[in-house]
């Protein structure tokens, strides 16, 4: 599900925000710098990388520093091991059985013959030169140079990293939310306070995330701090204004979206919450993001704002010295404004009156009077209102203004109607807008305004406005019946019908019968399909706990390790099976349950290591954090389980593990393929297991189109085993009949019952 805010209702300011424009300026210029920098930079530290780590390669018996070492990246950390697949298989199994080694060396044997002293002095002079320019390659990185560090500290660094973006889409989001909340912030505060309270924001923003990982190497860049500072202030100075959302999320195979309004004093604080939260999930370790910098900025912001608003010292100093700067509108307008964003409506009417008395064209104070009264009860004051601001701005030729008044109204007060010339064009601009249920509310209303006039009862505003109405219902809201019952009413009690207009009523009302029928068919036959279903749900998720209930606590099988694995490769088409999409679900935290794993995945249940049918190894590209992944997947489904490294607690699969999350890993997969009764690697895969080295994908998308070659061959496939001897088979399961089949193990001959997968 995803909530993204698209603007609030505080959004007009006395002045042009200059300073928050010109601050979004800086940050995309600066962001068009580092894009041609940034790879300049990297492209010369991977160089001396890879000139000193291929020298160390060859000389092992040199000493470089540990500090050193582990500026490498986890890639030129790991060393290759030549090895048979048939030794391999004798050494993983000797390790899960326990008689082999705890530890393999991560270093090629030493040479036989190792040079002279003199020599061994030269060749060490020779690698301390490439550390040195390592080094300083690695300190030259943009980032490194420009971006926060909390290890390194730095007082520039503090500034010149809150102007920096690591990414387009970074930027982008960024600017935006500051955009939202910076503009009013800076309308607020004025151009001396708020620079330096945005600079302080994110100072305080680096230091919180500094505060958090005192020890931490990774560069921090980005405006979100002081942002979140803006936004902390925001809250605190404009609680009660209400923010307009779009939201999106798909549920089974439906994806909704629309838009709601909610408050800031809500929304706000739920957004800290999830900072919170996501700080917690990262404990023990940083991500990708400086949660505590938006916690910290944001923190920051509101105990700001707090101090200015209820110190004094926002309206004795920075309001009069604004205020005698933009005071170019009416006083009392201004005052009843400021007063209505304050949260005093019944003060803001006093002024607002008065400001209508002395500009009647003032279409502001006229909707902003109307939804006072609207929020008091005052109906009748509240329709002549909304009835001036809208007259005003349809002559102004602003009907957005004057349908978003309208609608807001008419959500208090559904059977409000203007007059009917204004009322038909702003359903017409409603119906432009898509919002379909308010136009029909809206064109019902106008019908039986009409009634209520003698003179207007039959006449053609009334034939329109429940004609239109019938329409919206028919071909909009689906709603045949309301839509007939509009036809028959206008064909029995309007006298003065033309006969074209008969024939055209009639044959809506004809339209709108079968459609009626139509849908109350269908909602029948989808009634018996849901129930339907549902029975066939229950009985296959009957049987298929009887058929897995044994073997949850199966132990540990005993069959070697060198007849479980069965390599997949990747083949040109045509597959099998057709997969549309392989997108992973993430796991977050797995721990270990009876016969399988638990994820901490919302709504799934624990994987079972018997039910496993394939396993992708990979990482990729760009891996600051050296995390590799396992992709493993299930019959029947295919969409795989993704397991992050770093999200595995170890200790619960493991006897013993040491400190490098590669072999760490590896142990892991050699631990979920013992329990599994077979199954499938890629050639990839195999090779991680052999020399710790997993296959790079550049993104997921090419992850994706590796994992859908290899899963369009198995989908169908049906593994089953021999309950005697545990033997596997595995066979396409189109060649299953329906009811299954009867075979028998060619190991021991025992009789063996085939179910065709679902």
């Amino acid at each position: 599900m995803l909530i993204f805010p698209l603007s609030h209702e505080s959004g007009e300011v006395q002045r042009l925000p200059y300073l928050t424009l010109s601050i979004i300026i800086l940050n995309i210029l600066l962001y068009i710098v580092t894009y041609f920098a940034v790879p300049a930079t990297q492209e010369e530290f991977i160089a001396q990388e890879a000139k000193l780590s291929k020298y160390y390669a060859k000389n092992p018996y040199l000493n470089l520093p540990k500090e050193t070492f582990r500026k490498l990246s986890p890639s030129e950390q790991k060393w290759e091991r030549q090895q048979e697949p048939e030794e391999f298989i004798q050494e993983a199994e000797e390790r899960l059985a326990g008689l082999g080694s705890d530890v393999v060396s991560a270093k090629p044997d030493e040479p036989a013959e190792v040079p002279d002293e003199e020599e061994i002095k030269a060749r060490q002079k020779k690698l301390d030169r490439y550390a040195r320019e390592f080094e300083d390659a690695y300190e030259g990185i943009f980032y490194r140079r420009y971006g926060y560090i909390p290890a390194r500290g730095g007082f520039f660094t503090l500034f010149s990293s809150m102007f920096l973006n690591d990414g387009l889409m970074h930027l982008l989001f960024n600017m935006f939310f500051l955009y939202l909340s910076g503009c009013k912030i800076e309308d607020l505060w004025g151009r001396i306070a708020y620079p330096i309270f945005y600079l302080i924001g994110g100072i305080v923003a680096s230091l919180s995330h500094g505060l958090m990982f005192p020890e931490s190497v990774v560069p921090c860049v980005g405006a979100s701090g002081a942002i979140a500072a803006v936004m902390g202030a925001f809250m605190i100075r404009l609680y009660k204004t209400k923010i307009y959302f779009f939201y999106i999320y798909a549920f089974s195979t439906k994806v909704r979206r629309g838009t709601f309004q909610a408050p800031a004093y809500l929304m706000l604080p739920l957004w800290l919450a999830e900072q919170i939260l996501e700080s917690l999930k990262s404990a023990g370790g940083e991500g990708g993001v400086a949660f505590w910098s938006h916690i910290g900025g944001f923190v920051f912001g509101a105990i700001v704002a707090f101090l200015f608003k209820f110190s004094g010292f926002e309206e004795k100093v920075i309001a009069p010295a604004i205020e005698k700067k933009v005071n170019l509108v009416d006083e009392n307008f201004s005052s009843g404004m400021k007063m209505l964003q304050e949260g005093d409506p019944d003060g803001a009417a006093e002024y607002l009156r008065k400001a209508v008395e002395s500009d009647p064209e003032n279409a502001i104070a006229h909707s902003e009077l109307s939804k006072i009264y609207c929020g008091q009860g005052k109906k009748k004051e509240a329709v002549l209102e909304l009835r001036r601001a809208v007259n005003l701005y349809l002559k102004q030729g602003n009907t957005d203004n004057a349908v978003d008044d309208y609608l807001e109204i008419s959500s208090t007060f559904p059977d409000m109607v203007l007059n009917p010339l204004e009322q038909v064009k702003l359903i017409e601009a409603i119906e432009e807008r898509e919002k379909y249920p308010q136009a029909a509310t809206a064109w019902k209303n106008l019908f039986v305004h009409c009634q209520r006039d003698p003179e207007t009862k039959d006449g053609p505003e009334a034939v329109n406005a429940l004609s239109q109405y019938g329409d919206i219902c028919l071909k909009r809201l689906e709603q045949p019946k309301a839509a007939f019952n509009a036809y028959k009413m206008l064909l029995q009690s309007c006298r003065y019908l033309t006969s074209e207009q008969k024939k055209q009523l009639e044959s809506k009302a004809r339209e709108a019968m079968n459609a009626a029928r139509e849908k109350a068919e269908a909602a029948q036959k989808k009634a018996k399909d849901v129930k339907l279903k549902q029975k066939n749900k229950e009985v296959k998720l009957k049987q298929k706990r009887e058929e897995t209930a044994p073997e949850i606590q199966k132990p540990k099988s005993d069959i070697p390790l060198k007849k479980k694995i069965r390599v997949v490769e990747e083949i040109k088409p045509p597959w099998k099976y057709e997969v549309t999409s392989v997108t992973p679900y993430k796991a977050n935290k797995v721990r270990a349950v009876s016969g399988g794993m638990n994820l901490s995945i919302p709504s799934t249940k624990p994987v079972l290591f018997h039910d496993i049918y394939l396993i992708c190894v990979f990482e990729f590209e760009q891996n600051p954090d050296a995390i590799v992944y396992a992709d493993v997947f299930v019959p029947g489904k295919s969409h795989p389980y993704r397991i992050p490294s770093n999200r595995v607690v170890y200790s619960e699969f493991l006897p013993s593990h040491d400190l490098s999350s590669f072999n760490n890993f590896r142990e892991f997969i050699l631990w979920i393929m013992s329990y599994a009764d077979s199954v499938y690697l890629d050639r990839e895969t195999m090779t991680f297991l052999k020399t710790r080295r997993p296959r790079i994908f550049p993104s997921q998308y090419e992850t994706e189109t590796h994992e859908k070659n290899l899963w369009k061959q198995l989908i169908g496939e049906k593994r089953f085993l021999c309950g005697k001897c545990r033997e596997a088979y595995w066979i396409d399961g189109r060649k299953i009949p329906e009811k299954g089949a009867r075979t028998k193990c060619k190991k021991c001959g025992h009789p063996i019952f085939v179910r065709r997968p679902e």
